[in-house]
């Protein structure tokens, strides 16, 4: 599992934020799951399958599953992050979900059988007539920079064309419930330190915003929690912050990501402007180059032009005075051609 799911999944195992999570973003900032109702479950489920006549086993691991209780009910709550866009997240949640409840019927099937109470129908089914499930939830958690183009429900994932109406209605739907981090507009339904880890990811790509967001949740940033540090800067992809994660360590054990993010900004400051430097020296040269050759080319005319009129005069003046054409092109070091050239065109 890369860092950034390990850092995530970490991050969002704290009650507070879990229950935070579904307050905020499913419940529209209604306080109707509390952190002490937030319990543990097992997020690893085996799963065994047969195949050419032998039982093969299969592990399923979940990001983070919680048992919530909601009013007076429970419920499974399962979360998957998500760094990158998974073009079958549809079906790779519902296969979670599908375990989730096969597990459970499991259980159930396990505690009759010890026991031996069932008969009939109810024997066969291996559960009581009235028997429930505990109801299955799971969130996806988008942590990327593109926004989701991927299928969200079970039915933009299938080919219905030419499919009957009356067919098409009897398929199935399933939805997946999506929560795209860095482009969620309602950070003020969250109450936990939520709000400031989504807020920096969704202002991190303009370093105009980000400053002014840090200017403006200074407080908090200052005294943000060490996981809370480690998904903002494996999520905003800034090995910087991580380095200087120790250095901005507060004496009351959280970090001030304020510093730390004033020390990056002008690092990413500082290396533009070298950057900025090298790149102009290099168009300085290739423009001094190209300017060079036109100056020299213009500079060789001017000079050829005064060379050839000496040569002239000087080929001339040798006729003159008797010399053969001969004498000339060997004293002048040209060619009898261009003596030629010269001489004919004075005639003419």
């Amino acid at each position: 599992m890369q860092e950034k799911d390990v850092l995530s999944v970490q991050y969002f195992e704290d009650p507070n934020r879990f229950a935070d999570l579904i307050n905020g973003f499913v419940c529209d900032g209604k306080n109707v799951v509390d952190a002490s109702q937030v319990k543990e479950c097992n997020r690893i489920i085996p799963r065994k399958q047969k195949s050419k006549g032998s039982w093969k086993t299969r592990t399923l691991i979940r990001d983070v599953v919680r048992e919530v209780q909601a009013g007076t009910r429970v419920l499974v709550m399962s979360l998957e992050n998500q760094s990158d866009i998974h073009y079958a997240m549809l079906v790779r949640t519902m296969d979670g979900d599908s375990a989730e409840y096969s597990e459970q019927l499991r259980k159930k099937k396990k505690e009759h059988r010890e026991k031996g109470d069932l008969t009939g129908a109810e024997y066969l089914s291996g559960i009581e007539k009235e028997e429930k499930l505990i109801p299955v939830v799971t969130l996806v958690v988008y942590f990327g920079t593109e926004p989701w183009d991927g299928p969200k429900t079970l039915k933009e994932m299938l080919d219905l064309s030419g499919v009957p109406k009356e067919l098409e209605g009897m398929v199935n739907d399933y939805p997946i419930h999506l929560l795209e981090v860095r482009r969620y507009q309602h950070l003020e339904k969250f109450q936990t330190d939520l709000k400031y880890v989504f807020g920096f990811l969704q202002n991190e790509q303009d370093g105009k915003k980000l400053k002014e967001y840090i200017e403006e949740n200074r407080m908090a940033l200052e005294h943000i929690q060490e996981d809370a540090y480690g998904l903002i800067s494996v999520t905003s992809h800034s090995k910087e912050l991580e380095r200087m994660k120790e250095m901005n360590r507060n004496e009351e054990g959280d970090y001030d990501m304020c510093k730390g993010l004033r020390e990056w900004m002008e690092d990413e400051r500082r290396q533009g402007e070298e950057n900025g430097k090298e790149i102009g020296i290099k168009i300085g040269e290739e423009n001094g180059k190209e300017i060079g050759k036109q100056i020299g080319i213009k500079i060789g005319e001017e000079n050829g032009k005064k060379i050839g009129i000496r040569l002239a005069k000087q080929v001339i003046r040798m006729q003159l005075s008797g010399t053969s054409r001969a004498e000339i092109a060997e004293k002048c070091q040209i060619t009898m051609k261009e003596v030629d050239m010269i001489l004919d065109d004075d005639v003419a």
